[in-house]
């Protein structure tokens, strides 16, 4: 005999249905606090909570990362170029990178 399958509430629906048109990282990143360390260039994000701790940015730049600091990163320590490619070996993605170079157009 088979069984009696439930209707999903149409409440139910609105919550699920995004997930199948959103991404994961998506939600995750809407939950996640983000702290902010600008250099003027650029601001490198972390979010502590996605942070896996592989100390990957540590060993590659410690005179930048310095988890017994306050504050625990330092961007102002190396070049912009290298904070760049240091926050791409992120292996989960709990540092990334906010352009803040704004093109100043002259109005004449």
């Amino acid at each position: 005999m088979l069984a009696k399958q439930r209707a999903i509430p149409y409440s139910s629906w609105l919550f699920v249905m995004p997930l199948f048109f959103k991404s994961k990282n998506y939600f995750l990143n809407q939950l996640m606090e983000t702290i902010k360390y600008p250099t003027g260039e650029i601001t490198i994000l972390w979010k502590p909570k996605a942070c896996i701790h592989s100390g990957i940015c540590v060993r590659t730049l410690p005179q930048v990362y310095d988890p017994k600091a306050r504050p625990w990163i330092r961007p102002e320590n190396t070049t912009t170029r290298e904070l760049i490619d240091q926050v791409g070996k992120c292996p989960s993605g709990a540092l990334s990178i906010q352009n803040d170079v704004v093109n100043n157009e002259v109005n004449g």
